[in-house]
C-alpha cells in the first residue's frame, strides 16, 4: 500500500439487452426496445484499504432492486469472497431501460444483469493500483426543479469524488446529483441513459477514467427541458457536465503547487487554488435492514392536499393495487417490506449513504445531519425497489408520489433514524 492509503480500480461494460424487451418508467401500455442495447451500461469502482474492499456498482436501470442486489452480492461473495454489506448496488433511474427487472417479473433478466455486474467488479479488482480519494461540492448545477411545488427549493449541489492514481491520472469520478432522467418521454422506444449518458461521456473525455453517476434523492425533481429528444438530453447532460469538469480539473490539482511565471521578477509567483478534501483510511461499510410497514388505507391529509393532487394519488394507487404491468420494475410485495440502508465510509470525513427506492429531496438534510462535519453523498434507487419514499409532509400533501408509495408515512424518517455509521478505525 502506498502513502496514498488506498488502491482503486474501475471498469464498465455495455449491458447485454436484446431488442423487444418492454421498457419501464412510464405509464404507457407497451413500450418495447426497437433495437439491441448499445448505450446502457454497468459501471463499478472498487476501493481497497488493507484487507477491506468495497464495490460501488451502478446500472443504467430504473432501480437496482433487492433481487438484483442480492444475486450480485451472492456472486461476489461466492467467487471473490466479498461480504454483501461492502457492495453498494444502485440504478441511475433511466426511464429508457428494461422494465421487468425483479425476481418476480423477470428472473432470467435479473441473472443476466447480475452476471454483467459481477464482470465489471472482477475487472475493476484486476486493475487495483495505488490511489488517493478526494472530494468536493459543486453548487449551482441547476438542471432540475421541483415537480410537486413550483416554489419549492431544490438541492442544486453536485457531490464529487475523484479517485486519482499516483501519476496524477484519474481512475474514476463519482458524480452524485439529484434529478430524474426523464428528458426522453414515453414516445422513445430505444435503450438510452437519458442526460446521464452525455454527462458521463463529457467527464470521461475531458478528465479520463470512468465516470459513475450516483442518482441522488430525486423522487420529486425533474429536469428543465425545452423538448423531448436525444438532442435535448445531450444539452441537459452537457450543461451539468461542463460545470462538473471545471471543478474536477481543480480537484485534481489539490496538494500540488500552482503558480504563474513572472518574467519581470524572474520568478514563479504562487497562486492559491481551491483545495478539495483529501481522504485517508480506514475504509468501512455497514448496513441495516428496517422492516417497513405497508401503507394500509387512506393517509391523513393536510390543507396542502389539493383536489387535483388527491385525484392523482387515487388514480395511481388504483393502478398499483391492480398490479398493472407498468409496476414490474418495483417490488410491491404482499406483506411488510425489508428496506436496507447502507453506508460506506472513507476515513472519518466521507460517507456514501444509500437508500432504496425513490427518496424525496427533503430527506437529504436529515441524512447529512447524521454525519456532522462529513462530506455526505446521498444515493437513492439502491439495494431495493419499493417505489417512492415520501417524507411525512409530502404524504399530507398527497399527489402522484404518494399514490405510488407502498410504505407507511413514517417510513423515510425511520430509515434515517436507523442509519448505521461504520466504525472509524474498524474493518467495517
Amino acid at each position: 500500500m502506498s502513502s496514498y492509503g488506498f488502491e482503486a480500480g474501475a471498469a464498465s461494460a455495455i449491458l447485454p439487452l436484446e431488442a423487444g424487451l418492454p421498457l419501464g418508467g412510464y405509464l404507457a401500455d407497451r413500450r418495447e426496445a426497437v433495437a439491441p442495447n448499445s448505450s446502457l451500461s454497468v459501471r463499478s469502482v472498487v476501493l481497497a484499504s488493507g484487507e477491506v474492499r468495497v464495490a460501488i456498482v451502478v446500472f443504467d436501470l430504473l432501480y437496482a432492486g433487492a433481487g438484483l442486489t442480492s444475486r450480485l452480492r451472492e456472486l461476489l461473495e461466492e467467487r471473490l469472497g466479498m461480504p454483501a454489506h461492502r457492495v453498494l448496488v444502485a440504478g441511475t433511474h433511466t426511464h429508457c431501460g428494461p422494465r421487468d427487472i425483479t425476481l418476480e417479473s423477470g428472473p432470467e433478466l435479473v441473472e443476466v444483469l447480475a452476471e454483467a455486474g459481477f464482470g465489471v467488479v472482477a475487472e475493476a479488482i484486476s486493475r487495483l493500483a495505488p490511489a488517493r480519494v478526494l472530494s468536493d461540492v459543486l453548487s449551482g448545477v441547476a438542471i432540475g426543479r421541483s415537480r410537486r411545488d413550483p416554489d419549492a427549493s431544490v438541492d442544486h449541489d453536485a457531490q464529487l469524488v475523484v479517485v486519482q492514481g499516483t501519476d496524477g491520472s484519474v481512475v474514476a469520478t463519482l458524480v452524485n446529483l439529484a434529478c430524474h432522467p426523464v428528458v426522453l418521454d414515453d414516445a422513445w422506444h430505444r435503450y438510452d441513459p437519458d442526460f446521464v449518458g452525455p454527462l458521463r461521456s463529457l467527464v470521461e473525455d475531458a478528465i479520463g477514467g470512468i465516470c459513475v453517476f450516483l442518482q441522488g434523492f430525486a423522487g420529486d425533481v425533474n429536469p428543465v427541458r425545452v423538448e423531448s429528444s436525444p438532442r435535448e438530453a445531450r444539452r441537459v447532460g452537457l450543461g451539468a457536465a461542463g460545470l462538473i469538469v471545471g471543478r474536477i480539473a481543480e480537484i485534481t490539482a489539490t496538494a500540488r503547487d500552482a503558480g504563474v511565471i513572472n518574467l519581470s521578477l524572474d520568478a514563479v509567483v504562487p497562486v492559491p487554488l481551491r483545495q478539495a478534501a483529501v481522504h485517508s483510511g480506514p475504509l468501512t461499510a455497514a448496513s441495516v435492514v428496517v422492516q417497513a410497514t405497508r401503507r394500509r388505507g387512506a393517509v391523513e391529509r393536510g390543507p396542502g392536499a389539493t383536489p387535483t393532487a388527491i385525484a392523482m394519488e387515487e388514480w395511481i394507487t388504483g393502478l398499483r393495487e391492480q398490479r398493472d404491468p407498468v409496476f414490474n420494475s418495483m417490488e410491491l410485495g404482499a406483506s411488510d417490506i425489508p428496506l436496507e440502508v447502507q453506508v460506506i465510509g472513507v476515513g472519518d470525513s466521507l460517507r456514501l449513504a444509500a437508500f432504496p427506492g425513490e427518496p424525496l429531496g427533503a430527506l437529504r438534510a436529515g441524512v447529512t445531519a447524521r454525519f456532522p462535519g462529513a462530506h455526505v453523498l446521498t444515493v437513492g434507487y439502491a439495494n431495493g425497489a419499493p417505489g417512492y419514499l415520501p417524507d411525512r409532509a409530502a404524504f399530507a400533501n398527497s399527489g402522484y408520489e404518494v399514490g405510488c408509495s407502498i410504505v407507511a408515512p413514517d417510513t423515510a424518517e425511520r430509515l434515517i433514524a436507523a442509519i448505521p455509521d461504520p466504525p472509524v478505525g474498524g474493518a467495517g
